[in-house]
């Protein structure tokens, strides 16, 4: 398979980061994939989060929240893995769909 790289581009909510970063790492194998998390200056504990983060991450830590669309655009800059189309700004809870009930329906 090849190797792809995803952006997560946050802003606070860890919990939900964490959740994401969980999920990537229990449901999809090893060597598949890079991360690139692009932070827009959160003012919670997401800094210490990714200051921690090991392995094959890139951090982009910005000092003022630039907004999805920029966040998405500065990670794909830094990606290794081909180009794959952004669905668009997700919505609230979109982060948790891989162990959740939108990976039951596709057979997960």
């Amino acid at each position: 398979m090849a190797r792809v790289s995803i952006v997560i581009p946050v802003f606070n909510k860890v919990e939900l980061t964490i959740a994401c970063l969980e999920s990537l790492i229990a449901c999809t194998p090893d060597g598949l994939y890079d991360v690139v998390v692009v932070d827009n200056a959160s003012t919670d504990a997401t800094p210490d989060l990714t200051a921690a983060l090991e392995g094959d991450v890139v951090v982009i830590r910005n000092d003022e929240n630039l907004g999805f669309g920029r966040a998405c655009n500065q990670g794909a800059a830094r990606r290794t893995g081909p180009v794959r189309p952004c669905p668009g700004t997700p919505r609230s809870g979109e982060l948790r769909v891989w162990g959740g009930p939108a990976a039951a329906r596709r057979g997960r």
